[in-house]
Order: structure tokens, then C-alpha cells, then sequence
């Protein structure tokens, strides 16, 4: 029987070409381990030249070790316990990012900034906010919970605060997700890829 991960980055996520090359460009690869309730990622991220600055702030979940895989980029924790903001599409998903804190990180760039700028970072933490049952109604599932990983299921939402968020607009994105075999995904976006190797299933949109 399959298990399901589902990622939602609809909120703040686009993966239409219309727009692209106005947009942050995120090309993440991220492997889930269900049982550690842990995730880790690499984030090949492109910064449009409309959009650089010698300094940039990013905003990710605390529980997220982050790391920057490129040499001429520079990564420097900020401020941390920063309490999230309302990502979530009603009242309750409000109340539950409430829960969750997030690390803010400066990005400096070595050198003559010229076009666009593009770097990598890596980042892995536990993920695990125990779903709830809001007010007098009955849980609706994953619909309770900011972001979980499990043994049951997997849940992934911009209310996570998962992926590098840098502002409150649209940012295109492909993501190549790796999951026990047995599991399977579902996310915004046309599947491009659907392979088992080795134990894992590799699903990319």
C-alpha cells in the first residue's frame, strides 16, 4: 500500500514560464526519511539581477540546519526565533504556524555583482508538529498540522517554511523529491519524472 508525501507550494510557489525570468528560481532536490521524521535538501537557487542586492535576507524554519555549498556566497545567521507569519489559506492554518519559529540569514556575495546571481544551499532538520484538532471540529488531517514528516504521512506546506522564502512574491521552482519506494507524492505542476532505484522512488515536477 502506498504512503503519501504531499508538498504544497502553492502559496508562494510558481512553476509557470511566463514569468520566470523575473522570479526567484529554486531547483530543489530534497530526500525525506519518514521514520526520523527528517528531511535534507539541496537548493540550487537563481536571484534575477533586477532582484540582487550586496546583501540578502531569507527566512527559513529553525529546526532547518542551513549551509551555503558555494564559495564566493557567505551565509550568516541573522536573528533566530523569528515567529512565522500566516501563510496558510484560513483562520486555523494561521494558529497553527503560530507553532513554528524561523532563522533569519544574510547572504553577502564576494566580488562584482553582475546579471543574475545564482548559488547553492543545503539544509536538513526534523520536521514533526503533531497534527491538532482546532476549536470544536473534528481533525481534518493533514489540513491541522503546519508541516509534518511521518510514518503516517507526510505533509510539506509554504506554512513549513521548509524552503528559503525571501519575500512574499511568486517564485518559480522544480522539484525532484526522494522517497521510500513504496511511498508516493503529489505536488503542484507537471510530473517530469517517476523512477525506483535502490530502494527509493525519485518523483521530479
Amino acid at each position: 500500500m502506498f504512503r503519501k508525501i504531499i508538498f504544497l507550494l502553492t502559496l508562494f510557489l510558481s512553476t509557470s514560464a511566463l514569468f520566470a525570468n523575473s522570479l526567484i528560481h529554486h531547483r530543489i532536490s530534497v530526500k525525506v526519511d519518514p521514520a526520523r521524521h527528517y528531511l535534507e535538501a539541496v537548493d540550487q537557487i537563481t536571484i534575477p539581477s533586477a532582484q540582487v542586492k550586496p546583501l540578502i535576507y531569507f527566512l527559513i524554519n529553525s529546526n532547518l540546519n542551513v549551509t551555503s555549498e558555494t564559495p564566493a556566497v557567505t551565509l550568516k545567521l541573522d536573528k533566530s526565533g523569528v515567529k512565522a507569519a500566516d501563510v496558510g489559506m484560513d483562520q486555523e492554518d494561521f494558529k497553527l504556524s503560530s507553532e513554528i519559529t524561523q532563522n533569519k540569514y544574510a547572504l553577502t556575495f564576494e566580488g562584482e555583482i553582475k546579471g543574475d546571481v545564482s548559488f547553492t544551499l543545503k539544509f536538513s532538520g526534523t520536521i514533526h508538529y503533531p497534527i491538532k484538532q482546532m476549536g470544536e471540529e473534528y481533525a481534518r488531517g493533514f489540513s491541522q498540522t503546519p508541516g509534518i514528516i511521518d510514518e503516517k504521512g507526510v505533509y510539506l506546506a509554504g506554512s513549513t517554511y521548509w524552503v528559503p522564502r525571501f519575500d512574499d512574491e511568486l517564485i518559480s521552482f522544480e522539484l525532484t523529491a526522494i522517497v521510500p519506494e513504496s511511498w508516493s507524492v503529489v505536488s503542484q505542476g507537471k510530473r517530469t519524472l517517476d523512477d525506483v532505484k535502490d530502494g527509493f522512488r525519485f518523483i521530479r515536477w
